[in-house]
């Protein structure tokens, strides 16, 4: 495995990490060695895919049927699938920190730009980060996948979208608190992880936007399938 500037532990046993000046190849730490001489020679070592079409390995992919929607809660792994059948080519897709980890499972069309923080860190930026996207890229399709916690902290920026009418689709998977927190100490009930549940749906029209700019509150796979329906 390699790594470039990871933040995490891991077996030294069989691990190769390559920093800006220095390399740790199995536990044992050479300086002196930098990325700009390793790169061109791990690049030139890369063997080519063989001709014809690969196995589609992605857990949520395009290349399948999409699931049928039924009268049921709707899942994460109901949404993802049906995400990745609803991109299109060149769209930006961008998700916070829990939502990345689901999106990078996602198996993305030609010209798709993806976006979002790395591990557990910058919580509540992928928001602004997309609005400058949609800004920056005002002919392609922006598609926002944000949890509840991570919105709160950014959310008034949803009334720069509404002052200037900017085309985007966001999606707030709302679950009354900082779930990530929750799954990292499931032995624990920290009131901390619990946060205000807002009627997300509806804030448009309260930050001066039209009735019509509303969203929906989707609960169902049905619910969520005509939600994208009526978007596209």
């Amino acid at each position: 495995m390699f790594f470039l500037s990871c933040a995490f532990s891991a077996c030294q046993d069989n691990l190769i990490e390559l920093g800006q000046d220095c390399v740790n190849a199995y536990g044992k730490m050479r300086h002196s060695v930098y990325l700009r001489d390793i790169l061109p020679g791990l690049a030139n070592s890369i063997v080519p895919r063989p001709e014809g079409r690969l196995e589609d390995t992605f857990p949520y992919s395009y290349t399948g049927q999409a699931p049928h929607p039924k009268e049921m809660p709707l899942t994460v792994d109901y949404m993802y699938s049906q995400l990745a059948h609803f991109i299109q080519e060149d769209d930006i897709v961008t998700a916070n920190t829990g939502a990345y980890i689901s999106l990078s499972r996602v198996r993305m069309k030609r010209g798709n730009t993806t976006a979002g923080p790395t591990n557990w860190a910058s919580l509540g930026s992928v928001f602004p980060i997309s609005i400058g996207m949609a800004f920056a890229a005002p002919e392609r399709r922006v598609i926002c996948v944000d949890g509840d916690g991570s919105f709160q902290m950014t959310g008034m920026e949803l009334s720069t979208l509404v002052r200037y009418k900017v085309d985007f689709l966001l999606i707030i998977l709302n679950n009354e608190g900082y779930t990530a927190e929750r799954v990292i100490h499931p032995d624990r009930e920290d009131s901390y992880n619990d946060i205000q549940v807002w009627n997300y749906h509806l804030l448009p029209q309260a930050l001066g936007g039209a009735d019509s700019s509303n969203g929906l509150d989707v609960h169902s796979e049905v619910q969520f399938t005509k939600a994208l329906e009526s978007y596209e």
